[in-house]
Formats: C-alpha cells, sequence, structure tokens
C-alpha cells in the first residue's frame, strides 16, 4: 500500500491539526511521535544553547531563556546547566521534552 510521509519536525499542534484536517478527505492518518532518550535530548538542549550563545543567535529558546534570566553563566559545563535547569521550573516549562510534546499534540495528547 502507497503512503506519504510528511515530517512535521518541531510543527505546533495547530499546524499539525491543520495538516490533518486537510488531509481527512484524501486518506486515512497516523501520527508517529518519538520521544528522545532523556541523556541525549539534554545534551543536545545543552549542545545547541552553547553554539546560539557563542554566534548570538536567537533560535534556541534554552538560550533566549538563559540570556533573559542572566543565567548564561551555567553554560560552563553541563552538570552547572543541568543542576540550573532541575532546580528552576520556569527553565523547565521552556526546555523539557515533555514541554515540547504538549506543545505540539496539546494536553492531554489528542490528535482527533
Amino acid at each position: 500500500e502507497a503512503g506519504l510521509w510528511t515530517n512535521m519536525g518541531h510543527a505546533s499542534f495547530p499546524a499539525a491539526s491543520r495538516c490533518a484536517r486537510r488531509a481527512q478527505p484524501f486518506a486515512q492518518q497516523a501520527f508517529i511521535m518519538t520521544v528522545r532518550n532523556p541523556y541525549d535530548y539534554w545534551m543536545s538542549v545543552y549542545e545547541y544553547a552553547v553554539v546560539c550563545i557563542q554566534m548570538k543567535s536567537s533560535k534556541s529558546l534554552t538560550a533566549n531563556y538563559l540570556r533573559k534570566h542572566n543565567k548564561t553563566r551555567f553554560l560552563s559545563s553541563f552538570g552547572a546547566f543541568m543542576g540550573n535547569m532541575s532546580a528552576d521550573d520556569s527553565a523547565l516549562t521552556v526546555a523539557a521534552q515533555t514541554h515540547h510534546i504538549d506543545r505540539i499534540c496539546g494536553s492531554p495528547c489528542d490528535f482527533r
């Protein structure tokens, strides 16, 4: 059976829902979501924030949060970064994998 795969990447819930509604008359949809290994995920968040700080880029939500709250010193090491993130609920809201899942598929997750 032929099919079409659309990788929506870091799409928002409204964008994914809009896409599903547009495709519904033509085909059955299935949503596949992957969750990364937590250590790999946080290492990636850390490394991306470091690069964005060094390049003065605003593409990293985490780097933007750390800049805004004058906490870029926590990027000196992965351990310092994780210590700060785990102690700061508002930082976790910005960077945690669960926040991104909620942003993409709603809370609770619902793609009907």
